[in-house]
């Protein structure tokens, strides 16, 4: 790329376009994040390419995604704005920059908000503590050991608590937290039907009818389930149909209802 005007300049929000054709899609839990802990400290001026009359966003979308969802788009931000490129140089551009950033693991990102003492963190470990469950962070991989955080991170912001630990209450007892039972699939399979029944299902009667199960046979189940897409209904359809055995028509749990 050739050397270019650039300067710095304060910038209204909603003047900056992102989203480019060589961009990934913006990751909403992301901005969320940013926004949610917004700190001066960690504010790197996006890189900002002039180019047809339009602001365009090479990097730090996220960025200015998580500044509009905090300040709103009136509000100004210092972006560092190079003039005259075209599109072909905007994109190595991006490339460039993507590649300079050695990209963190999710653990290691995880590790760094527990000693940074993030309360929504805490809380999420507190309440799995109390199912007998822990989350891998700084911890080997094992038995009552999740290492979909992201994932639980997710449901426990959906779900109220009482419905979050008497859901992994169940999901811990019923399979003593064997590795297999804590994939990311096997758990939203769980929340799925959780959610759905818990009003009408008998957690002594869930844990007869499923702990004999092992995790592996219902994953193959779910896999020959070709016609739902949604993992979640597959493997809560797969848990409805064990505690269904055995029991009379009229208290059966109805499967139509994970779909509605």
């Amino acid at each position: 790329m050739e050397s270019k005007e650039c300067r710095f300049e304060e910038i209204k929000i909603d003047l900056l376009h992102s989203n480019l054709k060589y961009q990934r899609e913006i990751d909403y839990d992301r901005v969320k994040y940013i926004a949610t802990n917004w700190d001066l400290k960690y504010f790197d001026s996006p890189c900002i390419s002039f180019r047809d009359g339009m602001y365009n966003v090479i990097e730090g979308q996220h960025t200015v995604a998580a500044a509009k969802m905090k300040f709103g788009g009136n509000k100004e931000i210092q972006c560092k704005v190079t003039f005259g490129l075209t599109e072909k140089e905007e994109s190595k551009w991006f490339h460039g920059e993507t590649n300079k950033k050695k990209k963190q693991s999710l653990e290691t990102i995880y590790i760094a908000r527990l000693l940074g003492g993030d309360e929504k963190l805490l809380k999420l470990i507190d309440d799995l503590k109390v199912t007998g469950l822990l989350l891998k962070i700084n911890i080997p991989k094992g038995n009552c050991v999740i290492d979909a955080i992201k994932t639980v991170e997710t449901i426990h912001e959906q779900l109220n608590n009482v419905d979050f630990i008497s859901c992994f209450k169940l999901l811990k007892e019923t399979w003593n937290g064997i590795n297999e039972s804590l994939h990311a699939s096997f758990i939203k399979g769980i929340v799925k039907f959780y959610q759905t029944f818990k009003s009408e299902i008998d957690d002594i009667r869930f844990y007869k009818s499923l702990s004999k199960i092992k995790p592996d046979k219902i994953k193959t189940e779910t896999e020959s389930d070709v016609y739902i897409d949604d993992v979640a209904i597959k493997y809560a359809k797969v848990f409805c149909r064990y505690y269904n055995k055995g029991i009379s028509a009229k208290n059966k749990l109805k499967i139509s209802k994970l779909e509605d």
